[in-house]
């Protein structure tokens, strides 16, 4: 689990090259001098140049603060720009349209605003050692199976979707920025609006859903009681059997699941009582509306318990369609048990995920993603934000990755043609709350009129191919007959007469 960190001062970093897990940059705070600077002379900037109008300040409080840093050989190296938070569409609207070279930053440098600054100044991980985190890691990893395709193997499941999860740009958050509470608030929010973006395909597992997962993580006073007995007893009877713990076997044993048949025996009598035991924890959650969010806890910890551990993370697969949050709740507990109840795939496939996740970061170094978040955020303020989005130089042509905060960045899949189509007649608010996290009822309420708005639009486009094609046999014109035209009333024919015989 997360633990506190012991705090180094930079001068003793300088002095010593310590063995750590997340390396630190040899650019440092205090070696960092501060200028003012206008938009126009942002060219000279990127080019090494320090403007001659430009004044030296202690800290970057003017409209925009670029940060310089003057190596061994006193060459000036440009390594952040700050720009007051009012002054940033502005900007950014003054580049892309006579400096369309230069859009967006990022391509050179980090661009934060002064809020994003403020909030994160001192508050960063430096390099510091602490121990090895293994839930994060198993968290990542049952996300990335919720979000793939159906029945997936973990033999051939690609790595680059760890950095597509929101689990990987939470847990980025948390590691480093672990003194900062605010920060993860922040991080979950932005997350929230990511997936809200139309441009955006949209995603089997929101950010909502695995909230209660992040909980068990860091901040733990959140999770229900359930939550709480279920896991404590699904993992107490993995570590030590079903004897030392009766109190834990109490807990499945009141649904009617004998602990003893799940935990023990044969590994067809397991699966076995697994299929009995899912019949009864679905009645049992059926008659019980609260207790239906907890499904996917609820099958995750009995297929745990089956392998002991990991190694029937197949039996998952047919309640996957329904309950895709099942992998995230399976690598939850995963992480929690540790390496002792990890098979094979999963060790060697989660050992590369923590790899990834341990990847140094220095906030005066080149943003690896394609866009800071300021740069987002006014991109997406515009009224069609996908056509800038394809336009953005990035890695892959079909991916668009954001620094959600300095350090966490996730990536995200562009929408298709029929996506564009849905953002007509959309306006966007100018303005867009970061700061504040959205309450899952709102969350929820969203998500229903967008996916109402979208069948609306669906129906409206079928509707109007039903103008030009012949439906069930009726041509055009019986659909949609000509008004006759005034002239002599033509002759009816005479009506027959039925006979009776």
């Amino acid at each position: 689990m997360l633990v506190g960190f012991n705090r180094l001062s930079n001068q003793l970093l300088l002095k010593r090259r310590l063995v750590i897990l997340m390396p630190y940059s040899n650019i440092v705070t205090e070696s960092v001098r501060w200028f003012s600077a206008t938009r126009s002379d942002l060219p000279a900037v990127l080019e090494g140049r320090i403007p001659v109008a430009s004044s030296m300040l202690q800290a970057p409080t003017a409209e925009v603060s670029i940060g310089i840093y003057t190596d061994e050989d006193d060459h000036p190296i440009l390594t952040l720009i700050v720009v007051e938070d009012k002054q940033l569409t502005e900007l950014l609207a003054w580049l892309s349209t006579f400096a369309p070279e230069l859009f967006p930053l990022s391509q050179s440098v980090r661009v934060l605003t002064r809020s994003d600054y403020s909030g994160i100044e001192g508050e960063m991980h430096n390099g510091e050692p602490h121990r090895r985190d293994l839930v994060w890691p198993s968290i990542i990893l049952g996300e990335m199976l919720a979000q793939g395709e159906p029945a997936p193997n973990l033999a051939t499941l690609p790595l680059s979707r760890a950095s597509a999860s929101f689990s990987f740009c939470q847990a980025r958050a948390s590691l480093l920025y672990p003194l900062n509470s605010k920060v993860n608030k922040v991080t979950t929010a932005r997350l929230h609006q990511l997936q809200n973006e139309r441009s955006f395909t949209q995603r089997l597992v929101n950010v909502h859903d695995m909230l209660a997962i992040w909980s068990f993580v860091d901040e733990y006073a959140k999770c229900t009681p359930f939550q709480k007995g279920w896991i404590e007893a699904i993992l107490s009877i993995v570590e030590t059997g079903v004897e030392p713990n009766y109190a834990s076997a109490a807990v499945l044993e009141r649904i009617g699941i004998d602990a003893r048949k799940m935990a023990s025996g044969p590994i067809e009598v397991r699966v076995l009582e697994f299929e009995r035991a899912i019949s009864l924890s679905f009645n049992a959650v059926s008659s019980n509306n609260d207790m239906r969010s907890n499904i996917p806890l609820i099958v995750a910890g009995l297929c745990f318990l089956v392998g002991g551990g990991t190694s029937h993370i197949s039996l998952l697969d047919e309640f996957a369609s329904d309950f895709p949050t099942v992998y995230a709740w399976f690598g939850l507990l995963a992480g929690l048990a540790g390496p002792g109840t990890w098979d094979a795939q999963w060790a060697r496939t989660s050992t590369s995920v923590e790899k990834l996740l341990r990847s140094g970061f220095s906030m005066y170094d080149p943003p690896t993603a394609d866009i800071c978040w300021a740069e987002y955020e006014w991109i997406a303020s515009q009224r069609q934000s996908l056509p800038w989005l394809k336009e953005l130089p990035k890695l892959y042509p079909r991916l668009v990755s954001v620094e959600v905060i300095p350090g966490a960045t996730c990536q995200f899949r562009l929408g298709d043609a029929e996506d564009v189509d849905r953002q007509v007649n959309h306006v966007r608010p100018l303005t867009r709350s970061v700061k504040i996290v959205e309450t899952p009822r709102k969350v929820q309420a969203d998500e229903k009129v967008a996916s109402i708005e979208i069948m609306l639009l669906d129906v409206l486009r079928e509707l109007k191919g039903l103008r030009n094609e012949s439906v069930h046999g009726l041509t055009q014109e019986d659909m949609f007959p000509a008004p006759e035209l005034p002239g002599p009333a033509k002759a009816k024919p005479p009506r027959k007469r039925a006979v009776k015989k």
